[in-house]
């Protein structure tokens, strides 16, 4: 009884000691409940910039020897000049010589100019200054800041008024004899 006691005994430490296979993984149940899934992670890309660039314009100014109904600083696409134009991108009234600061929303991008305009009562202009650093470019996030600005204007020349030319004498009418 021994012996068999034995030999069940080398048995079974013989059939432990056997490779044994990989067992395989129990099948995934079907009604887990819902799955959810990750969002893809797209790489984190550029904001876009605003469609107005929000500039602030700080500085001086001074009316130089010129006398004007008005005056006003105003940004513009055109160079400053006594023309009148319609591509003005913003316009802040002034009155007082001295410091000034206007604030425009301009399309991010564009480039312009700075200008000081003096007006007659009727609304020429009869004035024209401009800073150092134009033209400028209306460009970027946040307040886009136009500081140290220093404008003197200048009287535009006047433009003589058109003569007309000299009237030809008209001849007498002949008498009759």
């Amino acid at each position: 009884m021994i012996s068999r006691i034995v030999v069940a005994c080398a048995a079974l430490l013989a059939f432990e000691a056997c490779p044994k296979k990989d067992t395989p993984p129990p099948p995934p149940e079907l009604d887990a409940g819902p799955k959810v899934l990750a969002p893809s992670i797209a790489p984190p890309s550029k904001p876009a910039q605003p469609a107005s660039a929000e500039c602030e314009f700080m500085g001086t100014w001074s009316p130089g020897a010129t006398s004007a109904a008005k005056y006003a600083f105003v940004a513009q696409v055109p160079p400053c000049s006594a023309t009148p134009t319609p591509a003005t991108l913003g316009s802040m009234p002034l009155s007082t010589p001295g410091s000034f600061f206007a604030e425009f929303f301009v399309p991010q991008g564009t480039s312009g100019h700075l200008c000081l305009f003096g007006y007659d009562a009727s609304g020429a202009i009869v004035a024209v200054g401009e800073p150092a650093g134009n033209p400028v470019r209306f460009e970027g996030e946040g307040e886009v800041m136009f500081t140290g600005l220093s404008i003197t204007v200048a009287a535009v020349p006047a433009v003589p008024a058109a003569t007309p030319p000299p009237a030809q004498p008209v001849p007498a009418p002949a008498k009759a004899p």
